[in-house]
């Protein structure tokens, strides 16, 4: 059995679901929407952990999953029903504990996820990977940022954190808004010209689309050496499942940015035609 944790309307989910239907896997979905009618008991003993997950009135025993995908929400909770949100709220706790020990196929391990939130950690096991990145700086000083541009040129900045806020290229005026940094510690990188790459892997397979718009992906394929660099990257990481982003430069050599620990590779599946979603029910589907 595979259990499949996340919103039911977020597209990764759904892909996934109708992948794993497409290959007549067996499967339980727990929609983060209806937690308060489910139940999980788990006992702890010299056995190991064990127990059992209520679903809908259906008891699935922990130890029939072998596999689990999970992309969490924090749960909806229901406007004057505290008893309920309070149960909803502890049992997503207990699902994310449970991720992180149980003996299976997990893609992807809670601490996993959150480990690789860093993204000086990421440029750093990236580099311990082989691949080239960015001359980069992380400072809250204005003076070492405006001598870190009048080195390097161009720069662009972002968060240090998973916070979805994008990479912006610092400008003259920005410049001028640095002493706003002295409480918040930013990533600055040198620029890198070249064609975006993002490439997700699943397991052991590596999957490619290149840029060639503003907004739109097209596959393509990578050098074996770099695409093995990228299966290590994610082993070393432990994520089974993550998107990498890579630029190739003019000279053909590929320069990395960023490595993203649940990517919603529905959006790339559909405009690049990569079979993402095939892969990843096949991976859980082969635990």
């Amino acid at each position: 059995m595979i259990l499949v944790y996340g919103q039911a309307d977020d597209p990764p989910i759904s892909c996934l679901v109708q992948a794993l239907q497409a290959v007549d896997a067996a499967y339980l979905h727990l929609d983060t929407a209806a937690l308060d009618q489910a139940w999980l008991d788990i006992s702890v003993g010299p056995p190991g952990v064990s127990g059992e997950l209520v679903v809908a009135r259906q008891a699935l025993p922990l130890q029939d999953i072998r596999a689990v995908f999970t992309r969490p929400s924090p749960p909806l909770l229901l406007d004057g029903a505290p008893v309920a949100n309070v149960h909803a709220q502890t049992l997503h706790q207990q699902l994310l504990d449970w991720f992180d020990i149980a003996p299976v196929r997990v893609v992807s391990r809670p601490t996993a996820v959150q480990a690789n939130a860093s993204k000086p950690l990421q440029t750093q096991r990236m580099g311990e990977a082989g691949f080239l990145v960015p001359a980069t700086l992380v400072s809250s000083d204005p003076e070492a940022v405006r001598s870190f541009r009048n080195q390097h040129g161009r720069v662009t900045f972002s968060s240090i954190s998973d916070a979805d806020v994008g990479v912006t290229e610092l400008d003259d005026a920005g410049l001028l808004r640095m002493h706003r940094l002295a409480q918040l510690p930013t990533q600055f990188q040198a620029y890198v010209s070249g064609v975006d790459i993002c490439v997700h892997v699943v397991g052991e397979q590596v999957f490619a689309a290149e840029a060639y718009s503003d907004m739109g992906w097209s596959a393509t394929s990578l050098p074996a050496a770099v695409a093995a660099q990228c299966v290590c990257l994610l082993q070393a990481m432990d994520l089974p499942l993550a998107s990498i982003d890579l630029r190739l430069r003019p000279d053909g050599t590929y320069v990395c940015f960023e490595v993203h620990p649940m990517p919603a590779y529905s959006v790339f599946e559909a405009q690049s035609g990569l079979p993402l979603a095939a892969a990843l029910a096949d991976f859980l589907h082969a635990a």
